[in-house]
């Protein structure tokens, strides 16, 4: 068993397919769980015809095929609404971006309104490998500025775990070198990652903190609009904006909130979710956006249920949309949510 366990970890890198997502090509790891998921008319290796459809392949546009079912918060309405408010004068970031398909539709979206910016998008885990591949296969290399690494709360070098099959479930174990030797005394790491096979795999990684990126760099100016997905590392990823949070520079932040991961003994100082929720309720108007269409504000005496109750129902996760109390025109972009 073991020795087929290792087998396939030596395998993974070597097994990639090429699939066809709505308009977009995306190069994918084959033991991936998302991908098993796919049918086989989108995989490259079931479907010969795509060849000649990747032949013809152009920069995709925005339609309504372009990412098939994709849709959500990344949509015109809203991005049209941040121009309006900012004009050119802010940057989109996607951080935890895994094989860069958020990345892709916010370029196209951007794209489309001839909203001249570039996209900011980091990964550290499996897929980085793949990812800035897949903004050349699509043509908008030129539009997606690419960071393998991750962002977080110091400027360091960190461990980061990931098992094969599930480049999606990378995960940082720590927020600075100093606190690694601590939490190994809290948690055995095998306990806290749930899996003992030969599968689980780490790596170092370059980690950032977002506003030094920013602000001392060529970039020069706040990503406006954050998407954060980094598998219950999004408040290490949040203290490293606190720079644009003292100094008020209005923020959209859609990220994902998952409970069983806030509340590891590796955030034991941060009173798990609902700490999470209380501290970045002191910058921001949080939403909830289920995946069923809910959107409703979380007030703060409400942060310990909310918490508890995606704790306990499926899928187990949820996302948030953070807006910064002074957004110009807040209620107008909350309406514009609701009628998505």
């Amino acid at each position: 068993m073991k020795i087929d366990a290792v087998n396939d970890a030596h395998s993974y890198l070597h097994q990639i397919d090429m699939i066809k997502m709505g308009k977009i090509f995306l190069f994918m790891y084959k033991q991936d769980l998302a991908y098993k998921f796919l049918p086989d008319e989108c995989k490259m290796s079931k479907n010969i015809q795509l060849v000649n459809e990747l032949n013809e392949h152009v920069s995709p546009i925005w339609d309504t095929s372009s990412f098939g079912d994709f849709n959500g918060l990344l949509n015109l309405e809203i991005f049209s609404h941040f121009q309006e408010s900012f004009g050119n004068s802010f940057h989109v970031a996607d951080v935890g971006a895994n094989y860069g398909t958020v990345s892709i539709l916010m370029s196209i979206i951007l794209k489309y309104l001839k909203y001249d910016r570039k996209i900011y998008s980091f990964e550290p885990g499996i897929a980085s490998n793949l990812t800035r591949y897949n903004f050349e296969l699509n043509k908008l290399d030129d539009t997606i500025e690419f960071f393998d690494c991750a962002a977080g709360q110091f400027n360091s070098l960190l461990p980061i775990i990931y098992n094969v099959g599930h480049s999606e479930d990378n995960r940082l174990l720590v927020s600075s070198p100093t606190s690694f030797s601590k939490i190994t005394k809290v948690v055995r790491l095998d306990k806290f990652f749930g899996n003992t096979t030969p599968t689980s795999f780490s790596k170092i990684t370059k980690v950032v903190r977002l506003d030094n990126l920013f602000e001392n760099t060529a970039l020069g100016i706040a990503p406006g609009y954050l998407k954060v997905d980094t598998q219950g590392y999004e408040p290490f990823v949040f203290d490293g904006l606190s720079a644009f949070f003292d100094k008020q520079i209005p923020l959209i932040i859609h990220s994902e909130f998952t409970p069983w991961a806030l509340a590891s003994p590796v955030f034991t100082n941060m009173d798990g979710a609902k700490g999470f929720l209380d501290r970045i309720s002191r910058y921001f108007r949080i939403f909830h956006c289920s995946h069923s269409g809910d959107f409703y504000e979380i007030t703060k005496d409400n942060h310990k249920k909310f918490a508890n109750n995606i704790a306990h129902i499926e899928p187990f996760w949820t996302d948030l949309l953070c807006i910064s109390h002074n957004f110009p025109d807040c209620e107008k972009l909350i309406e514009n949510v609701k009628n998505i």
